[in-house]
């Protein structure tokens, strides 16, 4: 786009460069381009252009639909100010803005675009909007099967409710108490318990997660449990697309890991792990070092009647990998953690375990090394994605 509106310019200008040594050499005014030629060189720049600005989020479409205005009016500003550098400067750092909208769905400052404690399930399209207050009635129901993900471990400090709006027990409605609770009568279990629902994700009926139906509230009353504040939102209790496709894929293929030892890294909730132990895996470890994600997939295979292994060590770069099968879902959104992943991933690949993604067109997916298995059309809130749908993509990695 930049490009083009330097072609613009030099078509709108061509008469006076014509007229000033320093520009009177360039294709135009020289006559080494016609005018028809720069006319369909910028239908090429424009189409070009286009090509890759819709295949970006929502909001970055329009706002490359807005830089347009600038683009079409920077030439004229010298005829109308001594500052065209000015609108010269709006055009080229427009880029940063969709920069900033296509990785994080939003034009919120990052407090809002916060990161996950664990391994963690990916910065979706619309994470900014995690930042937004709750609001609702509280007597709605909120056991809505769209959001969800959990997992398994070790019991946390405190819990410390809040006033906002979360889903009980019961599957529906619920205000918290807002007497904070003292650390000694509260764990991460009865505050997964109080404020998630039991529900089950759309792609993977067969299991039942304790899953969040909005992200503010559970974000806000985590924040509180540890009594601190700009937390990240709590991954963990949404079902993200990438481990729903892979785990449909496994429930549906049971011969990928009947009777093998698999792991399940950065499990979240679990649902890559209980997938596999309902397909017949022999041993199956979860692997997730947040501790709020290692009790929800405890509490998670409790509720499943399934039996796995809760792993809060960091598992990259073990030498000895005692899996023969590797799950891993909607790991490939920040690329220190990608590219790290995926080289301990292509190592076990080599030594002849199975490695298996589960990806929505994450921006750190590797680009080499991958054979498509299987594709799913997956429901997603807007809350955590930018559409109401994704394509879940299993992929198996090479070595």
């Amino acid at each position: 786009m930049r490009g083009a509106g330097c072609t613009l310019n030099d078509i709108i200008d061509r008469d006076f460069d014509a007229q000033v040594a320093r520009t009177r050499t360039r294709p135009l005014p020289s006559g080494a381009v016609s005018l028809r030629q720069a006319i369909v060189f910028l239908a090429l720049q424009l189409g070009l252009g286009a090509a890759v600005l819709l295949s970006l989020d929502p909001l970055a479409i329009v706002l490359g639909l807005a830089v347009l205005m600038l683009i079409a009016t920077y030439p004229l500003m010298k005829r109308v100010t001594y500052w065209p550098q000015f609108f010269l400067g709006l055009n080229f750092n427009w880029g940063a803005l969709m920069g900033w909208a296509a990785a994080t769905g939003s034009l919120g400052s990052s407090c809002s675009t916060p990161r996950r404690r664990g391994y963690g399930a990916p910065p979706a399209g619309r994470r900014g909007s995690a930042g937004r207050s709750g609001s609702g009635s509280a007597s709605s129901c909120c056991s809505s099967p769209r959001r969800r993900h959990a997992s398994i471990s070790t019991i946390p400090p405190t819990a410390s409710p809040s006033s906002a709006r979360t889903a009980g027990r019961d599957g529906c409605c619920s205000s918290l108490s807002s007497a904070r609770m003292s650390s000694s009568a509260a764990d991460a279990a009865s505050f997964i318990r109080a404020n998630t629902a039991v529900t089950s994700p759309p792609l993977v009926p067969e299991i039942r997660l304790h899953l969040a139906d909005e992200i503010t509230p559970l974000w806000q009353a985590t924040e509180q449990t540890l009594a601190r504040d700009q937390l990240p939102p709590p991954y963990w209790a949404f079902a993200w697309a990438g481990g729903q496709a892979l785990a449909r894929h496994v429930l549906d293929n049971p011969q990928l890991v009947h009777g093998k030892s698999v792991l399940d890294f950065g499990a979240g909730s679990g649902l890559l792990a209980l997938a596999a132990a309902k397909a017949g895996a022999a041993a199956v470890t979860a692997a997730e070092i947040d501790p709020f994600a290692a009790a929800a997939i405890a509490l998670n295979a409790a509720l499943n009647a399934l039996e796995l292994r809760i792993d809060t060590a960091d598992a990259i770069g073990r030498a000895t990998a005692p899996w023969q099968v590797v799950l891993v879902g909607d790991m490939c959104y920040e690329r220190p953690l990608a590219e790290r992943l995926t080289a301990w991933l292509r190592v076990l690949a080599a030594e002849g375990t199975l490695v298996l993604l589960g990806d929505p067109g994450r921006n750190y997916l590797p680009k080499e090394g991958l054979t498509a298995l299987a594709r799913y059309t997956v429901p997603t809130p807007l809350d955590l994605e930018d559409r109401a749908t994704r394509e879940g993509v299993v992929w198996r990695l090479g070595g």
